[in-house]
């Protein structure tokens, strides 16, 4: 059995991945094609799509649900990891006190009731004494 090398392995490479990228494409397309033209007129009475119309849409569906276009990823905002927190950022929080926790929801304009940045100032009824005591850590 003959072995080849790394190297000539490699070349096959650049003849099957556009190959194979123009397999799937052609099958995404057509599914998404198939789909919207068999139920989309029916349900909704919208027109029908053309193989290229349907790659398209398949495009902007990427580019608006994914938020990183087609480089894959875990999902929208950007790759900042939202809502992924380690062990450390939970101690960190964990340490803080009130007073410190005030301060940084302050410093990134967020407001009670709200998930929004706003330009409302973070005031609180409570005093000093009340934010400190060993409960409010």
């Amino acid at each position: 059995m003959r072995q080849t090398s790394f190297a000539s392995r490699g070349k096959y490479k650049f003849i099957l991945f556009p190959l194979c990228f123009a397999l799937a494409l052609t099958l995404l397309g057509g599914t998404i094609m198939f789909l919207w033209n068999w139920l989309m007129p029916t349900i909704f009475g919208l027109t029908t799509l053309s193989f290229w119309q349907a790659i398209g849409l398949f495009i902007l569906a990427r580019l608006l649900f994914s938020g990183k276009g087609f480089r894959g990823g875990r999902g929208s905002f950007g790759g900042r990891n939202f809502g992924k927190h380690t062990q450390k950022d939970r101690e960190k929080w964990m340490r803080m006190s009130c007073n410190e926790r005030r301060a940084w929801f302050k410093q990134r304009g967020f407001h009670r009731g709200s998930s929004f940045p706003s330009q409302h100032d973070f005031t609180s009824d409570a005093t000093e004494a009340e934010n400190d005591r060993p409960g409010n850590e």
